[in-house]
């Protein structure tokens, strides 16, 4: 035992007193776990600076040594008091839910127009006003915050069973044609938007502050398009950058893994789709570009040309295998899993500068360099994490439900469900 133990004659380190008046109910669970556990009250106060009576009035409170509804306690806390206006409590729940099964936006403002609906038909009493107080209240009593809305789509009138059976046999379809393709055959492209300024209109920031600013160099709507081409086995293939509103490509030293095109429109149309063909797909891998593969991209126009898939099985021996239309929020392994992994690493790319020290808009070299490191740094693991949680594996293997995206496993247990739904 060392000095300084024996000198404290009990085996223990001094305790550290903190000057805490209140404790969450989390750390209060994780203290009454040890004491039923079989810490001593003397050692956990020694060790945590509480004292004891205050841990033996939590081990003996029956609702903090319950063992039974812990998860929903930790939620919900201590159990709150009934609702004042109950029928217009159940009311107001069942349209929000109705509201954010369809997608729909909902805000203070909407919340407070439904409650002036509702009382032409609730009994209220007449100085009842839905104040701001009240709409706080109500939302914490159902843990409904404000959100920042993380994905968009076009609306869909289609029954959720018929969506759930069109995705099912997608994979099934799926499944059957992987059969006949190794990971290093199986590849998925996708257009990326990507902007000059692409910067978050959110931060972090003091609290208490009037104004929180930002700075861009003026140009948040000037576009290019990144074509990325991403493989099963974990590796990247020749990205294509299209340079919007420019008739000519310009002047630039493209790195080895990017090609570079120019386009009035910005789009991949079919011009732009075969061009892709010859100066990304054709060099996809350490092998010759003959080498038979799959090709799993969306229902885009050009990607459903003829002359497309045409030129993509003669030039490539390859497949095409064409996406279900509005699945790509959960099919598409760039979307599921790796967008917001490439977002995040362009807004946080560093910035160029002119000679006075003011930022500027990035020149066609610097914007290449940065599609460049951020495919470089893309871990494969997390590549090939993208294609196993969309139903995609090797050989035609069956991909534990589990291991499926959130967005995909709610589709399919939509199966026995007949309700409309708005995307």
């Amino acid at each position: 035992m060392s000095n300084e133990n024996e000198a404290n004659g009990g085996g223990f380190a001094d305790p550290v007193w903190q000057m805490r008046h209140s404790y969450t109910i989390i750390e209060k669970f994780g203290y009454v776990a040890r004491l039923n556990s079989g810490t001593s009250v003397h050692r956990l106060s020694q060790e945590t600076g509480i004292d004891r009576k205050r841990l033996r009035d939590w081990k003996n409170d029956p609702w903090l040594a319950s063992e039974t509804n812990k998860a929903t306690k930790r939620c919900m806390g201590r159990p709150r008091r009934p609702p004042f206006f109950p029928e217009l409590n159940a009311k107001l729940i069942a349209w929000f839910k109705e509201q954010r099964e369809k997608h729909i936006t909902v805000t203070y403002k909407s919340l407070r127009y439904q409650i002036r609906k509702a009382e032409l038909s609730t009994p209220l009493p007449a100085n009842f006003k839905a104040s701001d107080g009240y709409l706080f209240c109500w939302t914490k009593r159902h843990n409904i915050g404000r959100r920042c809305i993380t994905h968009t789509r076009q609306a869909d009138n289609r029954e959720k069973r018929e969506i759930a059976k069109l995705t099912e046999d997608f994979l099934l379809s799926l499944n059957m044609k992987m059969v006949e393709y190794e990971a290093n055959h199986i590849y998925y492209m996708d257009e990326i938007p990507c902007y000059f300024d692409m910067m978050r209109d959110l931060t972090l920031h003091f609290k208490g502050s009037k104004n929180v600013d930002g700075c861009d160099t003026g140009n948040r709507k000037s576009r290019f398009t990144v074509a990325l081409t991403v493989c099963a086995d974990g590796h990247m293939a020749k990205a294509l950058v299209i340079f919007r509103g420019l008739k000519k490509v310009p002047k630039v030293k493209a790195p080895k893994n990017i090609a570079v095109l120019a386009s009035i429109s910005g789009t991949m149309d079919t011009n732009i789709a075969l061009k892709y063909i010859d100066k990304c797909f054709v060099c996809r891998g350490p092998y010759l570009g003959t080498t038979k593969s799959l090709l799993i991209w969306d229902s885009f126009g050009s990607h459903r040309k003829d002359k497309v898939l045409e030129d993509l099985r003669k030039k490539c021996r390859s497949e095409a295998l064409i996406l279900p239309p509005k699945t790509t929020a959960y099919l598409q392994p760039l979307d599921a899993a790796l967008r917001n992994k490439w977002s995040e690493w362009f807004e946080s790319a560093p910035p160029e500068y002119t000679r006075k020290g003011y930022r500027k808009r990035p020149s066609y070299q610097h914007i290449l360099d940065m599609v460049s490191n951020a495919m470089n740094a893309i871990d494969s693991e997390a590549i090939k994490r993208a294609f196993r949680c969309c139903g995609i594996a090797a050989y035609g293997k069956i991909v534990p439900v589990d291991d499926l995206n959130e967005r995909l496993q709610l589709v399919l247990s939509w199966k026995d469900q007949t309700v409309k739904i708005k995307f």
